[in-house]
């Protein structure tokens, strides 16, 4: 699908998120046209925001609705986690952003690869 841009008010369906937002529910920027709607997910992905969007139809006919539709997401790869959007994060108020970055990044080991300088 193809999203609109525009404005959605998204759910915040993830308990420790909306602790950290103060909300439950949060307005999210679109400022692009064409971004990618999530349809669902599988079990394995964990949801944080969800919400209902306008996107344009496959045929041209015009727009549609998805109702309660993935926004931001996040998943175990490897030794590692994806984290996706939907949104353009540049759109997003900063104070927002780093609420959900700091969020999303909490407990994340960082694997870190030195050498030391022999003498």
């Amino acid at each position: 699908q193809a999203g609109l841009d525009a404005s959605v008010i998204a759910d915040v369906v993830d308990e420790g998120l909306a602790e950290v937002l103060l909300n439950d529910q949060l307005q999210l920027d679109f400022d692009f046209s064409y971004w990618t709607v999530m349809e669902s997910v599988s079990d394995d992905v964990q949801v944080y925001l969800r919400g209902d969007v306008e996107y344009r139809t496959a045929d041209n006919s015009g727009t549609a609705t998805l109702d309660d539709v993935p926004l931001l997401v996040g998943f175990d790869a490897g030794r590692g986690r994806v984290i996706y959007s939907s949104f353009s994060w540049k759109a997003q108020s900063q104070a927002v952003t780093d609420l959900l970055l700091l969020y999303l990044a909490e407990g994340l080991e960082v694997e870190t690869s030195h050498t030391e300088a022999s003498d």
